[in-house]
């Protein structure tokens, strides 16, 4: 009998409405720059995803541990930029992640098994999110 039961998180339970992960970043970028009162045009955004790129690129190369962390990310992104630390930036990143993500059906369905079996279940991701 198994006992245990783990599913990856990001692409096998969840997935995004958007498509790829850098697509949120464009979407972060329209309302960052917006909130910001900075220009929202392409151009403008496309900047800033390339920024952020960089900056989670920068922290990965610079890291001694496993995985870099969102704050890590940020704080990069803050020097990258020039902007302020005092923005609520890391909390509309997740914010939007999370408006775009939905339950896979099919690993809903193993997840509803596993559970229905009385197994433990574990979720497992190699991203930065808390």
């Amino acid at each position: 009998m198994i006992k245990l039961a783990s599913f990856d998180v990001f692409d096998t339970c969840l997935s995004r409405k958007c498509g790829s992960p850098s697509t949120i970043f464009y979407l972060l970028g329209h309302r960052l720059l917006n909130e910001l009162e900075l220009p929202t045009d392409s151009s403008a955004i496309e900047d800033f995803v390339a920024a952020r790129i960089q900056a989670e690129q920068w922290c990965r190369l610079h890291t001694d541990s496993e995985e870099v962390t969102l704050a890590a990310i940020w704080n990069r992104l803050r020097e990258i930029l020039g902007w302020k630390s005092s923005h609520h930036f890391e909390e509309s990143e997740l914010e939007i992640e999370r408006a775009n993500l939905f339950p896979v059906g099919s690993a809903l369905d193993l997840v509803n098994r596993a559970r229905s079996h009385n197994q433990r279940i574990v979720f497992i991701s190699d991203t930065y999110f808390p």
